[in-house]
């Protein structure tokens, strides 16, 4: 293989996001025994991620860790109200429909294509409700895209008509309109550091239109 060509394939392996580009995340695309059978055992009960794989009292690493460690990494750069109980349980119900869908396909997220994650995340939101339980609402949703987004899934017309403008302000924050002019825009500029900046700065459409 040659230099150019390396760099190449390096650079189209590397995520879009580069604050997900964590070297120490592995990214097989096949599920392990161990990860397939946790969760199995798990079924509906994945909702309750957190409570049953992130057991600090727990002597050995969860078979999920792999898999959970990245999403939490994804949810926790959302825009997620911190007083608000139910945006916050969206959330968290937005990683367990990832890892249900990584129960459905066998495989882990990381081997999505937009075709997989529009089947996850419904192609409209009757849809979606009708293939999830009763918690699974539109905000769970709402919140799986915008994780979806942070992953390279940006196909969003393959998921009906959705609140682009609600996604988009949970992945990058509000828009320049919408912040107030003491406040500078939470969307990544030159030198933006903090759990809650993209590393690319927001489509076009979202900048000039949202309001």
């Amino acid at each position: 293989m040659t230099r150019a060509s390396q760099a190449a394939t390096e650079q189209a392996a590397t995520p879009a996001w580069s604050w997900i580009a964590d070297p120490g995340y592995d990214r097989s695309p096949a599920l392990t025994t161990l990860e397939l059978d946790a969760l199995k055992a798990l079924g509906w009960e994945v909702r309750r991620w957190h409570r049953h794989c992130l057991d600090h009292d727990q002597g050995e690493r969860h078979a999920l860790q792999r898999l959970i460690l990245p999403l939490v990494a994804a949810k926790d750069h959302l825009e997620v109200s911190v007083t608000d109980d139910f945006q916050r349980r969206s959330a968290t119900d937005a990683v367990a429909l990832v890892l249900r869908g990584c129960a459905t396909y066998g495989t882990s997220f990381w081997a999505w294509d937009a075709a997989a994650w529009a089947e996850i995340l419904g192609p409209g939101r009757k849809a979606f409700q009708g293939s999830y339980p009763g918690w699974a609402d539109s905000s769970a949703r709402s919140y799986a895209i915008g994780v979806a987004y942070l992953f390279g899934f940006t196909d969003l017309n393959l998921l009906g008509n959705v609140g682009r403008a609600a996604v988009a302000r949970k992945v990058f924050g509000m828009a320049p309109s919408m912040t107030p002019s003491t406040r500078s825009p939470r969307y990544c500029t030159a030198g933006d550091s903090g759990p809650h900046r993209s590393q690319r700065a927001p489509p076009a459409w979202y900048v000039t239109r949202c309001c």
